[in-house]
């Protein structure tokens, strides 16, 4: 009887011992990465993530390597949100490459790096991580994660950024490009680069302008909130109007009369800020000082003395019902 030919173990060549292994693994034997690259995790972002892998299955597996004091267990690589999205589906296993062999951290941000994961705050701690561990020169880790040295440096230096702006640009959805955030980042000191942040989050600066600012040494222009653009707008205007000779706002009737309806309508818009009991105050007081500072004889106007006798009766019995009020509350 002929043999049928038997395959040849080496047909498709020899197997090496550290070639990677695709299993289900038990997410209680995964352990999270303690130098995991990325930092922000979007709660909305792992929901749909999950949503997704409950309806269509995983696409791609997570990466571990073995612990090498506990052969059981798994230290995770890169995938975290598809674990994560596991443990939200209560899933208990996941399906994962076990690597053999490998530096953790350099795979970590590698893998990162590829997948564009990380935001480029978190990326340049990671690579300075990277710098400070295994004292790589930049020419080096350019090499580990596949980029140009002069790459490297410009997104080290975005460490030298203040805190402020990295706690807002990684806490917030920010749509800074990296290539902006690194021009800020040339800036001399902390003064200017927060003065550059404060005007790209108002959205009023560029690459270019941050370029320019910095070639020309000119000050960036910050839009101010509309409530401090009004007030500058009313200091401007009562400026404007210490100039204006009072004879020739007089004689001119219909100046007058538009002045006048200006200060009442101004007064009627700023009185809505305020309760009725302020207002009053308010009124008070300026009363008070319009009284303080007169430099004509008030009894010489019989008109004018008239009003101010009638409002002298009117705020008394407004006192008066006041006090009463008062009393009768303290009774």
């Amino acid at each position: 009887m002929e043999k049928k030919p038997q395959l040849a173990v080496s047909m498709f060549g020899s197997v090496s011992p550290n070639t990677p292994k695709i299993k289900d693994i038990d997410i209680t034997h995964i352990l999270p990465n303690p130098d995991q690259p990325r930092k922000t995790f979007d709660e909305q972002s792992l929901r749909e993530l999950a949503d997704s892998i409950q309806q269509h299955g995983m696409l791609q597996p997570i990466t571990v390597i073995r612990k090498e004091d506990d052969q059981d267990r798994y230290i995770l690589v890169a995938g975290e949100r598809r674990f994560r999205a596991h443990q939200l589906l209560g899933k208990p296993k996941v399906l994962g490459i076990v690597l053999t062999s490998g530096n953790i951290d350099e795979l970590a941000i590698i893998e990162n790096l590829q997948r564009e994961d990380l935001n480029p705050i978190e990326e340049a701690e990671a690579l300075a991580k990277l710098m400070y561990r295994y004292q790589y020169t930049q020419e080096a880790l350019g090499k580990v994660v596949g980029k140009a040295q002069a790459t490297i440096s410009n997104i080290l230096n975005l460490n030298k950024l203040p805190d402020k702006i990295k706690q807002e640009y990684s806490t917030s959805n920010n749509k800074v490009s990296k290539s902006l955030l690194m021009e800020i980042a040339r800036h001399e000191n902390h003064s200017e680069q927060l003065k550059f942040w404060e005007a790209v989050k108002l959205g009023n600066s560029t690459v270019r302008a941050a370029r320019e600012a910095k070639k020309e040494k000119i000050q960036v222009r910050v839009i101010q909130p509309p409530i401090k653009q009004t007030i500058a707008a009313g200091a401007l205007f009562a400026n404007r109007l210490e100039k204006i000779d009072a004879a020739d706002l007089f004689d001119d009737d219909e100046c007058e009369h538009e002045i006048i309806r200006l200060r009442d309508r101004i007064n009627q818009q700023i009185g809505q800020f305020y309760s009725a009991e302020e207002r009053i105050s308010h009124a008070a007081l300026e009363l008070k000082e319009l009284l303080a500072n007169a430099t004509f004889d008030l009894v010489g106007s019989d008109s004018l003395a008239s009003d101010l006798a009638e409002l002298r009766d009117k705020l008394a019995e407004l006192t008066t019902g006041f006090g009463k009020e008062k009393d009768e509350g303290i009774e």
